[in-house]
């Protein structure tokens, strides 16, 4: 399921006197807050820090009845409400167990940042922490599936009877314009005739890239996740450009499921996936958008989103209906069950958020009618 967003703000008053009365190695349980879906926190701060008395340390922990995945980050603000700095752990997943250990960072900020009056973080006194979180609860987004034999991969491997040549960079790739014009109908008119055997020129695309799209188009192979973490953008822009609607739907939808989207990476994946048709993962940097809102916008990275003035005015319409604990509806139905919808008739799953609700109304009024 998409990644569910929630930021919970602690405040310790009087951390003076906190940290002059607390010792090295001793903790503070803040208070007990509940996130929008229910999930309990508290967090155990260490104002002469868990190892260093040099650093302030802070420690997650899951406080409701529940075990919980989810991914955090530690947000330090000073008195204006600007971000002083902001930690997580390498945006890992992790296991919160209910009233189990928890996780944190040692070294959260040091303790002469804090009492420095230059960067202002005490506000009337009061140590004021943000936790931004992610959970994540165990699910399958939807991804088309298909029963293409191993066999057909076989075929895409065995060059002998191969009547198509593709030129990628320097390297030649075949195939088989029957195959094409089945299940790649835009790749195969990209062809053209191409009756004197010269190789078909493909541009802008790697040939490794190509070969993602080739092993799709044959055995509706999806790669590996690792692969779609470090190459997703470039395959669903070749995927978006062939018309191989399934693979570029199956990277976005892991993509969302490893919740790629961070602080400094939110305005580039949303114009991203705005230009490439990526409803899902638009969904969900739209999510983290709102839920930081303010922070995003002061960022360089900001300047992207400031260019495209259509999309900024829709990232500030969903951040005006959220608050602190709310994360992106995304209207009466999410991207994901549009699709399985939408799916399940028999109906075509690719297009912006506004065409699956056009495309599902229709369907809808014609099964009224029927």
């Amino acid at each position: 399921m998409s990644p569910k967003l929630a930021l919970l703000q602690f405040k310790f008053e009087d951390f003076e006197g906190l940290s002059a009365s607390a010792e090295n190695g001793q903790h503070i349980w803040s208070k007990k807050l509940k996130d929008s879906h229910g999930n309990a926190w508290k967090i155990g701060l260490y104002p002469r820090g868990a190892r260093s008395e040099d650093w302030v340390s802070i420690y997650l922990m899951n406080a409701g009845t529940n075990d919980v995945r989810a991914k955090y980050t530690f947000i330090t603000r000073n008195a204006s409400g600007d971000v002083h700095n902001e930690k997580d752990h390498d945006n890992a997943t992790w296991f919160f167990t209910a009233g189990g250990d928890g996780r944190g960072k040692a070294k959260l900020i040091k303790r002469s940042e804090i009492f420095n009056e230059k960067n202002n973080i005490l506000s009337d006194g009061a140590l004021v922490l943000d936790v931004h979180l992610q959970v994540i609860e165990r699910g399958s987004l939807h991804k088309p599936s298909g029963s293409v034999l191993t066999k057909m991969l076989q075929l895409l491997e065995n060059t002998d009877n191969a009547d198509v040549y593709f030129k990628v960079g320097d390297e030649v790739v075949t195939s088989h314009k029957l195959i094409r014009s089945m299940n790649a109908p835009v790749l195969f008119e990209f062809c053209g005739e191409n009756n004197d055997g010269s190789p078909v020129a493909i541009d802008d695309t790697s040939a490794e890239i190509f070969r993602i799209i080739l092993r799709y188009v044959y055995g509706e192979e999806i790669p590996e996740s690792k692969t779609i973490m470090d190459e997703g953008k470039d395959i669903i822009s070749a995927a978006d450009r062939f018309g191989i609607v399934g693979l570029k739907l199956a990277v976005e939808a892991v993509l969302v499921e490893s919740s790629v989207v961070r602080s400094h990476t939110v305005a580039d994946w949303l114009v991203f996936a705005d230009s490439k048709t990526c409803p899902l993962l638009k969904e969900q940097a739209t999510a983290y958008f709102a839920s930081r809102s303010a922070d995003i916008l002061k960022c360089e990275s900001s300047k992207l989103l400031k260019e495209s003035p259509k999309l900024l005015t829709e990232l500030l319409i969903e951040a005006s209906k959220s608050s602190n604990e709310s994360h992106f509806s995304g209207g009466n139905a999410s991207v994901d069950e549009m699709r399985k919808k939408l799916h399940a008739r028999g109906l075509g799953v690719d297009g912006s958020k506004e065409t699956l609700i056009s495309r599902l109304q229709e369907s809808n009024k014609r099964q009224r009618t029927e």
